[in-house]
């Protein structure tokens, strides 16, 4: 999607790893939202997995996936929305 905003080889994967950057480091800073950073709970998932059965235990991280779920959602949205708008 960003690649038909932007003209420039390049300049939609490097705007799109520096929004990747910042909802890491935003997530990881603001109180409020660092529960939604998926990278902790992905790092952290052996420590959710029981050694003997390989069954998860606690809870899942319903919240981060609900946001990740939704953002994904947009951005899919958006990118069908802006090549429709456009005249090729």
């Amino acid at each position: 999607m960003l690649s038909t905003l932007f003209a420039g080889d390049f300049a939609g994967a490097g705007i799109g790893v520096a929004f990747v950057f910042a909802v890491n480091k935003g997530t990881r800073v603001i109180e409020s939202i660092k529960g939604l950073n998926l990278q902790d709970a992905i790092f952290r998932s052996m420590q959710m997995i029981d050694p003997h059965t390989h069954l998860i235990r606690g809870p899942m991280p319903w919240k981060g996936i609900a946001f990740s779920f939704a953002l994904s959602l947009l951005l899919a949205a958006c990118a069908c929305k802006v090549p429709t708008n456009r005249d090729f």
